[in-house]
């Protein structure tokens, strides 16, 4: 048996220095551009779902790590998503017996987490990475403002990182791009209409959150499931440790407009 292991464990070392010399780019912390410790792991969990079947509820959380210069514009981004709260029905129907319907008021409950000063990009990253790995909910994401030279991608006013590292353009901090990137912590990719649409400016971008991204912001989670943009996953959801469960096997969910919703 011991023989056998080391056997097994010559030929692991032999692919992986075969790989190294095939791909001399590539390293087990290629992800993070060869620092594990100043970036975090992209397998990481970006956003909580929390159901509660007694109060008939699905309550969505994450916590946005940034300096106290940058809060004001991460602020206003997850506002924008916390003002959703109770607009939308997540409706739940027994996929055997119609008859069977429950309905559940979504809410959204996004913070913004102080870590201090820093105006220089490269201590932000080290010090919203440290928060992030520190985050107690184990759902903590980034938020940066920089230069806008740093942004180099054409027609890109922001952009998101291993699913929870958001970046804004300094002339767009107080333009709805905050808000868009937000979205793709919370699992979304790009759509044709709405405030994810891919580019800004853009014909079809408005202020508008459909229920097509609520669907997918509360079923990911039930699935398990990951959201590619670009072939880039989005943010990653998970289930509350004490949550209540909907088995999306025997029932199925359609999102709707509250139409009890009052401002």
């Amino acid at each position: 048996m011991i023989a056998k292991k080391i056997i097994l464990y010559v030929s692991a070392a032999i692919t992986m220095t075969s790989n190294v010399v095939a791909h001399p780019c590539m390293t087990p912390y290629s992800y993070c551009a060869n620092n594990p410790v100043r970036l975090v792991d992209p397998d990481g969990q970006d956003y909580q779902e929390d159901i509660s079947k007694k109060n008939r509820t699905i309550t969505i959380s994450g916590t946005y790590y940034t300096t106290d210069d940058d809060a004001t514009s991460a602020q206003k981004s997850v506002d924008f998503w916390n003002k959703q709260s109770g607009k939308f029905i997540y409706r739940v129907t027994n996929r055997e017996n119609r008859t069977d319907v429950t309905d559940f008021k979504v809410n959204f409950s996004l913070s913004v987490k102080k870590i201090g000063k820093s105006t220089d990009d490269s201590q932000k990253r080290q010090l919203i990475s440290r928060h992030i790995m520190e985050d107690p909910n184990k759902t903590g994401n980034g938020y940066s403002v920089t230069a806008d030279q740093n942004i180099k991608r054409e027609n890109s006013n922001g952009n998101t990182t291993q699913g929870k590292l958001i970046y804004i353009k300094e002339s767009k901090k107080d333009a709805t791009t905050g808000a868009h990137e937000v979205g793709h912590t919370l699992g979304l990719d790009h759509f044709s209409s709405g405030i994810m649409t891919p580019g800004e400016p853009d014909a079809f971008r408005s202020d508008e959150i459909e229920g097509r991204y609520i669907k997918m912001i509360i079923e990911n989670p039930l699935k398990g499931k990951i959201t590619k943009e670009g072939g880039v996953p989005c943010g990653k959801g998970i289930i509350a440790p004490k949550s209540d469960k909907i088995d999306l096997k025997e029932y199925k969910g359609t999102v709707i407009k509250n139409e009890q919703y009052n401002e």
